[in-house]
């Protein structure tokens, strides 16, 4: 998936502010869930569930500054059967520059309750 870095994704010394990376990573999500047939919104409201993120790491490698196009990959690294755990690589589409590198780990709960249940 591509994004388009944005002037208000930055920061004061103009490259991207920390926290879009997490907004990237989920914008890879979202489109990953498209792909196989369901926006996340159905799976919230077709099963009653949420995905909370339950840990978040991010390794900034070199800047990304407004009007770059950057590429988001994704990867499931890992399933149970109450978690996701999601690795993420953001590079700069023409270069192919190592900008970012992280991921998440997604938990599985009931909407109403927040307990863990399985996907």
């Amino acid at each position: 998936m591509n994004v388009r870095v944005h002037w208000a994704d930055t920061d004061a010394a103009g490259v991207v502010w920390f926290g879009n990376f997490f907004k990237f990573f989920e914008q890879a999500e979202d489109e990953l869930f498209r792909s196989l047939g369901r926006t996340r919104i159905e799976l919230i409201e077709d099963f009653d569930l949420l995905m909370p993120r339950v840990e978040t790491s991010c390794r900034f490698r070199s800047p990304a500054r407004a009007e770059d196009v950057l590429e988001i990959g994704i990867a499931v690294e890992s399933i149970t059967a109450r978690r996701i755990n999601y690795g993420f690589e953001i590079r700069e589409s023409v270069t192919r520059r190592l900008v970012a590198a992280g991921g998440y780990q997604v938990a599985c709960v009931n909407r109403g309750t927040f307990k863990a249940i399985e996907f």
